[in-house]
């Protein structure tokens, strides 16, 4: 296919005026958009193949010092990579002197050259919806339903395909609408259900204010009967609650725009965990109760900020995570275990750390690998006492802020990419938050 300069079908795009619109018009805009996305595909490959072929003239290089020297062993192990990057445009895994560097380089250029194809294919993709959802409504007004009916399934099944995707790069004004500071209410919230000896069956909010010192509080009450037995509580924006212990046995525990210090928050099967907007210092996160199915325990944060510790046990079973913009600090993680293939399930809906900052963090692999355009700074990373199973392939970017760190080693199905973080292209990472860590305590300015 004939390649056209980029800024001149970006203008094709928008060039049919909106008004006395032609049959014919989702054609046009849908052939010019598939140009573009091919010209993109054709500009990633050539310059992997140009890697390659620079990769391959290294490795030859290698090969030819190592006949000379008479070393057969290394030889062959040369001539076997140099027939990969040739014929397969891939790296091996047999080691030999002068390869690791190699391989290092050509991974990182290559996946330099696939994130921008990535995010120039999704800003295409996102520019041809914009230039269709008009589209929908003048047809309309014009009393073409069905052209209109056309447009509209054309939209919903590119949202619906692998094609489209959301860019997980996507700039700082499309990321969700996050709080940037917490104002606490600073005065005493008084007798609450937080002084309850046991279970509650109803809903129940926290009034802003400080609360302290109080024993377990139970969500959800087993012995009120089958159907009777969810509660709720909800912390309101501005509390903050300090040394206890929250269980949420049956039913959903909310914190927004508030802080806790020391405090032991435990769920069960059916005891959802949301936070949004709010600060963790030295406080701990566990599976609790004698429920189990699936993903036993749910935990969801949003623009949160952990300090200090974590999940003290955990395991695919027992924990499922949906953490987004939360900034981790002073963390010793400690194992995740996964049942049988870490690549899919380290993957799915329920080990989710995306665009996370992580810092002065010690991070085990089974961690590492559920991370997504995630952040690190001065963070170790640490194998796991047992085997990582990975059935499915799985290939981890790390970005890092400051000095490069030392990575993992590459796993038969799991390998490790590191980039800076100005890779990202600016993006929101970690949580907006505004805070300071003083005396291994956080608080707020």
């Amino acid at each position: 296919m004939k390649q056209f300069p980029a800024i001149l079908l970006f203008s094709l795009l928008s060039a049919f005026p909106l008004s006395g619109l032609a049959e014919g018009k989702l054609e046009k805009l849908t052939f010019q958009y598939e140009v573009l996305l091919e010209n993109v595909r054709q500009e990633s490959a050539s310059r992997t193949d140009e890697i390659y072929t620079l990769y391959a003239g290294a490795v030859e290089r290698l090969q030819k010092s190592f006949q000379e020297s008479g070393d057969l062993e290394n030889s062959i192990k040369a001539r076997d990579e140099l027939t990969l990057a040739k014929e397969k445009r891939k790296s091996g895994k047999v080691d030999f002197p002068g390869i690791a560097d190699l391989r290092l380089k050509l991974k990182t250029t290559v996946a330099e050259i696939n994130s921008t194809e990535k995010t120039k294919r999704n800003d295409l993709t996102e520019k041809y919806l914009a230039s269709l959802d008009p589209l929908v409504t003048e047809l309309t007004k014009a009393g073409n339903i069905e052209e209109a009916l056309k447009v509209k399934a054309a939209i919903e099944k590119l949202k619906a395909t692998k094609t489209f995707q959301q860019s997980p790069l996507a700039p700082p004004s499309e990321a969700p609408e996050m709080a940037t500071s917490i104002t606490l209410a600073n005065t005493p919230g008084g007798k609450s259900i937080l002084d309850s000896k046991k279970g509650f069956n109803r809903q129940e909010t926290l009034k802003p204010g400080i609360y302290r010192g109080f024993e377990r509080v139970i969500i959800g009450d087993r012995t009120a009967g089958k159907g009777k037995e969810k509660g709720a509580l909800t912390i309101s924006a501005g509390s903050e609650i300090i040394d206890g212990t929250i269980y949420s046995d049956v039913g959903p525990f909310k914190i927004e725009s508030s802080v806790a210090r020391d405090i032991a928050f435990q769920a069960n099967l059916h005891g959802d965990f949301f936070a949004d907007n709010s600060i963790f210092d030295r406080c701990t996160f566990e599976k609790a109760g004698g429920w189990f199915s699936g993903v036993s325990s749910r935990w969801r944060f949003n623009n949160c900020v952990i300090h200090g510790s974590f999940f003290k046990k955990w395991t695919k079973k027992l924990v499922g995570v949906q953490i987004r913009f939360t900034t981790f600090e002073d963390i010793q993680f400690v194992d995740f275990t996964y049942r049988e293939d870490a690549g899919k399930e380290a993957a799915d809906g329920w080990s989710v750390y995306e665009r996370c900052l992580f810092r002065n963090c010690e991070i085990p692999e089974s961690i590492l690998i559920a991370t997504k355009d995630c952040v690190f700074e001065d963070c170790t990373f640490k194998t796991g006492a047992g085997e990582l199973p990975a059935i499915t392939p799985l290939e981890v970017t790390v970005y890092n802020r400051g000095i490069r760190l030392s990575l993992p080693t590459d796993r038969d199905k799991i390998t490790y990419i590191q980039l800076p973080e100005s890779n990202l292209g600016g993006v929101i990472v970690g949580s907006q938050l505004e805070y300071k860590l003083s005396d291994r305590t956080l608080k707020l300015p």
